[in-house]
Parts: structure tokens; C-alpha cells; sequence
């Protein structure tokens, strides 16, 4: 459009060819303004490939997105450690710390407040739970070793390890944490990456 102002100006173009200019021009950003359709099943890797598009372009996150994702570290740590426990019958394998079976059966509850209702269940509590079962309970280290058994999300072991940092007061969502973050997607989502001349949406 500024050419075309400048066109004006210098009463270079009458008003057809000034229409076959803007027409040109239109043209031409609609072939730099490319559309690109992720499709694929859940856990298929559709959010990671966004996400670290946004990082390689450096799309800030607002404010209200890093909770969400901070968030979504928190369900995801509670989530994978009730899905160890529970293999554990299936695979022969008990708890063998005394405080253990407890320490399980609040991670339950926790996990079955959050589907109730929109209040934040992952309490210190919850979070110390998830790191003695990951690092003092024998028997999830070895059900993790038959991981491959059963379904469980391939970060989980870097949310059992960073669990207490999720829930430090201070906690500020780091560029890995954003891209570890699972949390569920419905319907279609559209992101604008500007990569001059270029548009991708």
C-alpha cells in the first residue's frame, strides 16, 4: 500500500493501472500468507511441534498461558505417579516403604478432587508424596523399568524429578518446562509466526 500511496503522489499511474497495482499487491500477500494444518493423534507430538516453533521465533507466552502450563506440569507429575502405582499389582510388585500405601492413597484423592472441581489440589503435601515415592520407594523404580509395558508420558520422569520446584512460591516456567507441559488440547488452535516476507498461520 505505501507503494501505491507514492504511486499517487507523483502522478506516475492513472486510476486503472493504480487498480492492477493494488491488485498485484494483494495477490502477492496472499501467496506470502501460507496456512499450515497440524493434524495427527493425541500424544502424536502436534503442541510440541507449535511450541518450540513459538520458541525458535521467540513469541512471548502471556501471562495467563504460563499458568496454564504450569499448571499442566503439576496434573502431569500427579497423574504419572498414580498410573505407577497402580501397575504395580499388575505386575507383582508392592510397596515396600511403610509410609508408601498412604503417600498412594493421597495421590488418588488428589487426582480425584481436581476432576471434580476447578480447585488446585497439588498441595506441598502431594508434591513431597510424588518425590519419596520417586526417590525412596523401591518398587516404582522398578515398575518404571517395565515402563514400556503400559502407557505413561515419556516426560514423566522429568516431572517426578523437578516436582518440588513446581511447587516453590517462586516458581517460574523455564523454556523446557514449557515444552515438557502436556495439557489437553480440544478443537482447533491458531498461531501467527511472522517470518518476513513470510506468514505462516
Amino acid at each position: 500500500m505505501n507503494i501505491l500511496k507514492k504511486l499517487k503522489k507523483n502522478n506516475k499511474v492513472n486510476s486503472k493501472s493504480l487498480l492492477d497495482d493494488k491488485l498485484e499487491i494483494d495477490g502477492l500477500e496472499d501467496k506470502l500468507n501460507l496456512k499450515i494444518l497440524l493434524l495427527g493423534s493425541g500424544e502424536s507430538g502436534k503442541s510440541t511441534i507449535l511450541k518450540q516453533l513459538k520458541l525458535i521465533h521467540k513469541i512471548e507466552l502471556k501471562n495467563d498461558e504460563k499458568e496454564e502450563y504450569k499448571n499442566g506440569l503439576k496434573r502431569n507429575a500427579l497423574q504419572c505417579m498414580n498410573i505407577l502405582t497402580e501397575q504395580l499389582s499388575s505386575h507383582d510388585l508392592e510397596f515396600e516403604m511403610p509410609e508408601s500405601k498412604e503417600l498412594s492413597r493421597l495421590l488418588k484423592t488428589a487426582e480425584e478432587l481436581s476432576l471434580n472441581d476447578d480447585e488446585n489440589h497439588f498441595t506441598k503435601e502431594v508434591a513431597n508424596a510424588i518425590d519419596f515415592l520417586w526417590t525412596k520407594e523401591p518398587s516404582i523404580k522398578k515398575i518404571w523399568e517395565k515402563r514400556n509395558d503400559f502407557w505413561i508420558m515419556d516426560a514423566a520422569y522429568y516431572y517426578f524429578d523437578n516436582v518440588l520446584r513446581f511447587i516453590d512460591e517462586d516458581f517460574e516456567l523455564t523454556e523446557e518446562d514449557y515444552v515438557m507441559s502436556r495439557i489437553m488440547t480440544t478443537g482447533i488452535i491458531s498461531t501467527e509466526i511472522n517470518v518476513p516476507p513470510l506468514k505462516f498461520t
